[in-house]
């Protein structure tokens, strides 16, 4: 539904773009005309003077016309003084030519001798002023053309007011300027939205846009005219004439990376465009109108190229798959309507209309479209994993303990903050019938919903080792033994100590975390404890050691994962292990809760943009010793 509706949209966006032609009294010259070819063109006398001179009807070719490079063509000019501003209009596409009026040259375009001054890129037309009167003058026009396909006025050729055919030339290409732009600010959206979301087929399809924007405003009066040097729209029209096959490939490619089985054909389809374009370029630098041959060839394989996509298309196509078959219908449109003005060149019809760019911009549109249905039900998608991953996240927290307040003894608490909406940090605590207290910590290495499960899974392991919490090395083994094999690559890092609830002191056995921090602010101390020992995970046998620390009243443990430390600021430097040891020690007088709300508030303060910076799952725990 909401295709057709762009589609609609697209039509009427058509119909307002389209502006009918402005009718005016114009004095055509067309019809019979004298010539003289190359080989019999005397030189002294052509502004003015008797030549061999011969008929032909214009516009058209010489009838014995045999590839000769030169032609000069002449007539008598009808009374044009009804015209305030009188200028002669003629359509002459890549040809050097010489304007004269009774003998007096008025319009000189290229050089016929200087090859580095000819002009063999322009397309037409040519506004030429003439004199205000008319007096029966006689008027010739001298042509130099290396193209080998015509010499002479190509279409039409008459006498009319200024302004009455620059507006008629404005209104014929007004389509053309709102395509253009239209082209261009969709260009810039998708290539905005490619630096925002890092998908490179809104990138191709931005660049795609682009260069159908160059091409569809370089392609009309105000384009050719707009550089000093003629050449130079001509070649940028030819680029754009080869990169849109190329950049429709890539994206194509893009679109289809799973359906595209003959991946060799397709590249060199792409090494191929990408040649004839260089080389294109070359020759149209050194020869322009031998760029114009190479045309002939290149067209072969775009048409066989079209072919190749058509199938890929159709045949998804036929499928079922919305969005090939909106892609079909564009290409299939676009197709037919290059179609009809290759067959209106060759003169199959007797009017002239160019549709070929109203099917490239519903091409443009339906390929838009694609995207924009592709991006629909990414959102949704999103959405759905937005809504699982916070539910996964109410999930996590609630298997999180709650540390208890009643500990003889002790007092925890602490800090958990995902680096996404569910991590791989976790911390469990229990305690067995003689009131000893297991107090775990871990680290799964990643991030994210991967991360996590394997944090529940080591959750699982640990649980099944809670009888053995007076002999931390024997839980970390254990759990080694339970999750090797198992984590595909990954590893947790852990630190397991157990709290004698009448005394100070702390059986800790650590598997490859960060060291726990001890502060004692009696004796204004701080020292690192673990043991060392390889991450759970990467062999199947570990040994992991005991060890002991003793506490007096008021000391303070601080166990955290490497989140915290790794946090960074806005020069990129890392809150680290110094800052976090001398902040304890400096507030470890301050009672828990109260120190913790005040390292919270220490971190985001650290942290760039006044916010948490995570690079990593942030978790910490605090503990203090109350006895004596």
């Amino acid at each position: 539904m909401k295709s057709g509706i762009i589609l609609i949209s697209s039509i009427l966006f058509l119909l307002c773009s389209c502006r009918p032609t402005l009718e005016a009294e114009f004095k055509y010259l067309h019809g019979e005309w004298d010539y003289v070819l190359e080989s019999e063109i005397d030189s002294k006398q052509i502004p003015i003077g008797t030549q061999n001179w011969k008929s032909m009807m214009v516009p058209g070719l010489p009838p014995d016309w045999k590839f000769e490079k030169f032609l000069l063509i002449r007539r008598g000019l009808p009374n044009y003084n009804e015209f305030r501003d009188p200028v002669l209009y003629l359509e002459i596409a890549l040809e050097n030519f010489e304007v004269f009026i009774d003998g007096k040259s008025i319009y000189k375009f290229g050089d016929f001798v200087d090859e580095s001054q000819k002009i063999n890129g322009y397309l037409y037309p040519h506004l030429i002023s003439l004199p205000q009167e008319s007096n029966n003058s006689e008027l010739r026009i001298y042509f130099n053309s290396n193209y080998h396909g015509y010499i002479g006025i190509d279409r039409n050729i008459y006498i009319g007011e200024r302004s009455t055919i620059v507006e008629k030339i404005l209104l014929k290409d007004y389509s053309r300027y709102v395509l253009g732009f239209f082209y261009l600010f969709i260009s810039l959206f998708s290539i905005t939205y490619y630096f925002v979301t890092s998908q490179r087929i809104y990138l191709y399809y931005g660049l795609l846009s682009l260069v159908n924007s160059f091409l569809t405003l370089i392609a009309d009066y105000v384009g050719m005219n707009f550089f000093e040097n003629k050449n130079y729209p001509h070649l940028i029209y030819i680029a754009c004439i080869y990169l849109i096959p190329l950049f429709f490939f890539i994206f194509i490619k893009e679109l289809y990376k799973k359906e595209i089985n003959n991946k060799w054909l397709y590249n060199f389809f792409i090494f191929l465009y990408i040649f004839f374009l260089i080389y294109e370029i070359f020759i149209k630098l050194i020869s322009p109108i031998q760029s114009f041959y190479l045309e002939s060839y290149f067209y072969i394989f775009l048409i066989v190229g079209f072919f190749f996509l058509y199938f890929i298309i159709s045949k998804s196509a036929y499928k079922g798959d919305k969005d090939s078959k909106l892609l079909f219908l564009g290409i299939s449109i676009y197709f037919f309507l290059a179609v009809h003005d290759v067959m209106q060149d060759q003169n199959f019809f007797e009017y002239h209309f160019e549709l070929y760019w109203y099917g490239n911009f519903f091409f443009i549109i339906i390929q838009g479209t694609v995207l924009l249905r592709r991006l629909y039900f990414i959102q949704k998608k999103f959405e759905l994993k937005e809504t699982e991953l916070s539910l996964a996240k109410k999930i996590q927290f609630s298997i999180l303990p709650s540390l208890p307040n009643n500990i003889p003894n002790w007092e925890l608490v602490s800090i958990y903050e995902p680096m996404r909406e569910v991590g791989g940090d976790f911390y469990d605590i229990t305690i067995d019938k003689e009131g000893n207290i297991g107090l775990l910590i871990l680290d799964v290495s990643g991030q994210g919903v991967g991360s996590a499960l394997i944090a529940s899974m080591a959750k699982a392991a640990f649980f099944k080792n809670e009888s053995n919490i007076q002999n931390p090395e024997v839980v970390l083994s254990e759990m080694n033994k339970s999750l090797f094999g198992k984590l595909n690559g990954n590893f947790v890092t852990a630190f397991f100590l157990t709290l004698n609830p009448n005394k100070g002191i702390i059986q800790f056995s650590s598997a490859g975390h960060p060291s726990g921090i001890f502060i004692s602010p009696v004796n204004n101390e701080i020292r690192e404890f673990r043991t060392k020992s390889k991450p759970i995970g990467l062999f199947e046998k570990i040994s992991y050691n005991k060890s002991y620390l003793y506490l007096s009243e008021g000391d303070l443990v601080c166990l955290y994962t490497d989140g915290v430390i790794e946090l960074t600021n806005h020069e990129d430097e890392c809150y680290g292990e110094i800052r976090l040891a001398e902040f304890l020690l400096a507030n470890s007088l301050l009672p828990l809760e109260h120190l913790k709300s005040k390292l919270i508030e220490d971190l985001i303060n650290f942290s760039r943009y006044n916010r948490m910076n995570l690079v990593d799952d942030l978790t910490l725990i605090l503990l203090r010793y109350t006895g004596s």
